[in-house]
């Protein structure tokens, strides 16, 4: 059944690019060297074309060997994700809605080098530590209230629609400042939060 359905979608494509040309088999099997009754063979789906046949076809009727073999690409998917479907954490205070998926659900491995989550901060509270840092890099965007971040000896005033970026191995600290909720997208590269929890 596979094989019948190889041949049948090399067939038809090759048929189709060839009369679109307004070639003949004759003139076909002229040009690119193959007999005229193998190619009515192919077309017809009689026979399956040795590698170098097929490649020889595609090659003088212009046809890209992604074209002739695009069904046998692993399937893609996009992924969707409800608010409701969404994954969330509560650390010292902090809110955390994750965003993608960072594991695979059917092996449970890391799929992702990225983790992006909204951060969520009410107002006075903190997220992270002076003490000490961790690997990777995190950027971020306020989308909603007012926030100080401290980076090492550094304070930046950060107020919504402010994006910024860090190396996470120094010491950070982000504090809401303002009277509402604070709301920001954190992107962290290697991801860190969710993946930690599931493993």
């Amino acid at each position: 059944m596979i094989k019948s359905a190889v041949r049948y979608r090399f067939g038809a494509k090759i048929r189709r690019v060839r009369e679109r040309r307004g070639w003949t088999l004759k003139e076909t099997a002229k040009r690119t060297g193959v007999s005229e009754s193998l190619i009515s063979q192919i077309e017809r789906d009689r026979v399956s074309p040795s590698i170098d046949t097929l490649m020889r076809l595609a090659e003088v009727l212009e046809i890209s060997p992604e074209f002739l073999f695009e069904e046998f690409r692993p399937k893609k998917e996009a992924i969707k994700i409800s608010p409701r479907q969404r994954q969330q954490m509560i650390i010292d205070g902090a809110s955390y809605n994750n965003l993608f998926p960072v594991l695979n659900p059917v092996d449970g491995k890391e799929f992702t080098d990225t983790e992006v989550v909204i951060l969520e901060l009410a107002p006075g509270r903190t997220k992270g530590s002076m003490d000490y840092g961790h690997p990777g890099m995190e950027r971020g965007l306020v989308l909603e209230g007012t926030a100080d971040l401290e980076f090492g000896e550094d304070l930046y005033s950060l107020q919504e629609g402010d994006s910024f970026c860090y190396p996470s191995d120094t010491p950070h600290k982000l504090t809401n400042t303002g009277k509402g909720l604070l709301r920001a997208l954190f992107i962290l590269t290697p991801p860190r939060i969710f993946s930690q929890k599931q493993s």
